[in-house]
């Protein structure tokens, strides 16, 4: 098995050139080893009949242990169950892939089910659209708001990466500038059409853009 080590910053492009040298050999071998992370973790709610249809991938499974569980309704099986994992903090082509869950701008609110989400200000740029939204649950007495920051990255193709780098980059410190401070214990999250290539790509680049400007 491969392990990876930490490379100094100068050091980088060397590396690079490296792992990428006979058709990017190594770095296929990192890719490799990665299928044996988890193997010990249990998956059994997503393997659930009642929760089978509700995974995109049969092979892309939450781990109990770590898996987001949403509030039963009515104590209806498997209500809880939505594909996704918490991740610890650090201190699609030809069909519609990834629902629309906001208003457009001609609108002012959408139901969704029991929720209202209200657009309140929507600012476009060249590369992404910036959203303030309110979601308010209706079935609850009282009924309650809560504002949410809704940033739509827009120049990365489904099966392909963005022309610029920089684009991206800038989006990623835009985004951790947004956070609330630490500790808190509103959620942060992150999504594609699958939540797992582009959404994977962004949170390791967030995660070692942080390991840089700490180091």
């Amino acid at each position: 098995m491969f392990f990876s080590r930490p490379v100094r910053i100068p050091d980088f492009p060397e590396h690079v050139r490296l792992m990428a040298a006979d058709s990017d050999f190594r770095f296929s071998e990192e890719y490799d080893d990665l299928r044996l992370v988890g193997n010990g973790q249990t998956c059994i709610a997503a393997d659930l009949t009642v929760n089978r249809s509700k995974n995109r991938f049969t092979n892309i499974l939450p781990f109990d242990h770590s898996r987001v569980k949403l509030i039963p309704t009515d104590d209806e099986e498997g209500s809880d169950y939505i594909n996704a994992n918490y991740i610890p903090v650090s201190f699609n082509l030809g069909r519609d892939k990834c629902h629309q869950y906001w208003p457009d701008n001609n609108q002012r609110s959408v139901l969704y089910g029991d929720i209202e989400v209200t657009l309140l200000n929507e600012i476009h740029y060249d590369e992404f659209v910036i959203r303030d939204l309110k979601l308010q649950n209706l079935s609850e007495t009282p009924q309650t708001a809560r504002n949410v920051i809704h940033l739509h990255y827009m120049a990365w193709p489904d099966f392909g990466v963005p022309d610029d780098p920089s684009g991206i980059v800038n989006f990623a410190r835009l985004f951790r500038s947004k956070l609330p401070p630490f500790p808190s214990n509103k959620p942060t999250i992150v999504h594609c059409s699958a939540g797992v290539g582009r959404s994977g790509s962004f949170m390791a680049m967030d995660r070692l853009m942080q390991h840089i400007d700490i180091e």
